[in-house]
């Protein structure tokens, strides 16, 4: 009997191992979500790449920002959040005395409108 040196020989039925892999990776993800990858874009260069990603920002920013009154009252709060933050501290200090926790909803109600105006 002859030992065999060397990887066993490749069956060639023109399919790579990986193709197959990515195959079923793209059956497994359209069964999880529904959507095909086929669908997604084809870019051809950077250029492409930017030209999507600026068209992308743009619906974002009308679906964002639409001229409603929602978005008028998202930008007058924001635009006087220090005069909500210094009347809400003395509406707190006042309310401490007789509630406690006051203080404590307060710097929760801080916290909240620091970290709603970074954005």
């Amino acid at each position: 009997m002859a030992m065999q040196t060397g990887p066993p020989p490749i069956e060639d039925d023109g399919v790579s191992d990986l193709a197959e892999v990515w195959r079923d990776a793209m059956a497994s993800y359209y069964k999880a979500t529904g959507q095909s990858l086929d669908t997604l874009p084809r870019f051809r260069d950077v250029d492409s790449i930017m030209d999507y990603a600026q068209r992308e920002t743009d619906l974002f920013d009308k679906f964002r920002h639409p001229p409603s009154k929602v978005d008028k009252l998202r930008s007058l709060l924001k635009a006087n959040v220090g005069y909500i933050e210094a009347g809400a501290q003395q509406i707190a200090a006042a309310a401490t005395p007789a509630f406690p926790p006051a203080a404590a909803i307060m710097t929760a109600f801080t916290y909240l409108l620091q970290v709603s105006t970074k954005s």
